[in-house]
């Protein structure tokens, strides 16, 4: 195909009118009258004149508008350094909704469709053989130059920025780590410039590769007390849009952080997220931001009241929430828009004033209908809630216990050949004076077996036969031992107990 399609503007910028255009480029020297081209129905012999290759021929709907707005406003087209290729005006119409564009040279065609409008002013470009897209460029569309979205020959690109999860301390040094990718056509390098703000200008950082190579860079910062801010640049090169990043993080904790999850409802029940205030004093929390791995827009929560509630409850519909779980009394807030929780697992990040402050991946729930996934404490660990109603909205969360030296639990053997004959032995010693209650849980929630309930207990020996309380045997699998303590004070021991053949 002596020339191909390369840039369609459907789409006129603002109030303008007139200005559609088509981009051709040609691949190898066009011969006059060769080229067919159809514009939504209307054709056109093409080119008038020839084309070297490589050289660009811009189809418009009105010249004199495009030089005006394309151009130099001279009034006539090739007087500028801004008008270098060819321009050729013609009679059609494409429409912003849904169009077609094709070119036929003898038994080669190329072929552009397009459907739902682009953006106000900018045009779709072609960046490989099969893949069109609305342009990168800044100014929306680039006639007669490079597309924006193709490699360059020199292009290194951010990927990402991190600090280690977790509690930051300030003033302890954390890691930064950098991902950047040579996006370009050619082996190149450079040098990349760290900002701590506010005022620390971090060691420079070299860097090299080879096309499509990924690299990781890394430096130590110190961080203060509160909100983080590092902003990073790489240098110059072919594509300064892909070139810079921010990154934001708190130190010495945030004032919130994700506390429970329910990603897979039972029908009648909403998805919901509840947000945790450690301190549980009253605030007013700044924008809110929480996205998953396959929204990265985000959903922003408004400014409120926490009150002297320690929970906040997000959920896709408030209606449904309060017929499903009544008498709750943390705040409910249902945002204008709510990002889907997958059911294949996910992952959840909280955003406040731009910086990530709290990231957890959920495992796919699986069979755990109406159970939802919980954190323990003010750790990084979470696991499936072991309520009996299968989740804890606005109330202390059924693993939220930190573990206790007190409590001394020895399971053996572990795992256990139920179907043998086999017992597990649970071996348990407690703090004088202690309450106490063991039970069996499996791996989506439910309760499969107690062994004793609240009852006075310092040390002894519990077994279990691998039976359920109904007394038929539970499946092989892995299951969750539950100690929990009421007196002298509420404690819960969590361990593993392997059912094996």
């Amino acid at each position: 195909m002596p020339l191909l399609l390369s840039e369609v503007l459907a789409n006129e910028p603002g109030s303008v009118t007139s200005l559609e255009f088509i981009e051709l480029v040609a691949r190898h020297p066009v011969r006059e009258g060769s080229v067919l081209l159809n514009a939504n129905g209307d054709t056109l012999r093409l080119p008038e004149s020839p084309l070297d290759s490589g050289a660009y021929l811009v189809v418009c709907r009105d010249a004199q508008r495009f030089e005006a707005h394309f151009g130099d406003s001279s009034g006539v087209w090739g007087d500028s350094e801004y008008e270098t290729y060819a321009v050729q005006e013609f009679s059609m119409s494409l429409p912003n909704g849904e169009g077609y564009v094709g070119l036929t040279a003898g038994q080669e065609a190329d072929e552009f469709r397009w459907s739902g409008d682009a953006p106000d002013g900018t045009s779709y470009e072609r960046v490989s053989d099969s893949l069109w897209q609305p342009t990168e460029s800044s100014v929306g569309a680039t006639p007669g130059r490079r597309n924006a979205g193709l490699p360059a020959d020199f292009d290194w690109s951010l990927e990402r920025m991190s600090v280690p999860p977790g509690l930051l301390r300030s003033g302890l040094p954390v890691r930064l780590t950098i991902e950047i990718r040579n996006a370009g056509l050619l082996a190149s390098g450079g040098v990349v410039t760290v900002v701590h703000q506010p005022r620390d200008t971090l060691p420079s950082l070299l860097y090299s590769g080879m096309p499509g190579e990924l690299i990781e860079l890394s430096c130590e910062l110190v961080p203060h007390s509160g909100l983080n801010s590092v902003s990073l640049e790489l240098g110059p090169d072919d594509r300064a849009a892909n070139n810079d990043g921010d990154l934001a993080f708190y130190a010495d904790g945030a004032p919130v952080h994700l506390s429970e999850i329910h990603p897979s409802p039972s029908p009648g029940q909403p998805e919901w997220v509840e947000l945790c205030f450690p301190t549980g004093s009253a605030m007013i929390v700044p924008p809110l931001a929480l996205t998953d791995g396959n929204d990265t827009g985000g959903l922003p929560i408004d400014s409120w009241s926490a009150g002297s509630n320690r929970y906040l409850v997000l959920t896709a519909d408030s209606f449904l929430f309060a017929l499903a779980y009544p008498g709750i009394s943390a705040p409910v807030v249902q945002p204008q828009s709510w990002p889907s929780l997958n059911n294949d697992g996910d992952a959840l990040e909280l955003l406040l004033q731009g910086a990530v402050i709290d990231r957890v991946e959920y495992p796919t729930p699986g069979s755990r209908r109406g159970v939802s996934y919980e954190r323990i404490g003010s750790s990084a660990q979470w696991g499936w809630s072991v309520a009996a109603a299968g989740s804890t909205p606005g109330a202390r969360n059924s693993i939220d216990v930190p573990y206790s030296d007190g409590i001394q639990v020895d399971v053996d053997p572990n795992p256990f050949a139920a179907s043998q004959g086999e017992l597990a032995n649970f071996n348990y010693c407690v703090p004088f004076g202690a309450q106490a209650e063991l039970r069996l849980f499996a791996g989506d929630g439910r309760l499969v077996r107690t062994l004793f309930e609240r009852r006075a207990v310092v040390s002894g020996q519990a077994h279990w036969d691998g039976h359920a309380d109904n007394g038929v045997p539970v499946p092989v699998g892995i299951y969750i031992l539950q100690f929990r303590l009421f007196e002298p004070r509420e404690q819960v021991y969590l361990s593993t107990v392997v059912v094996a053949r």
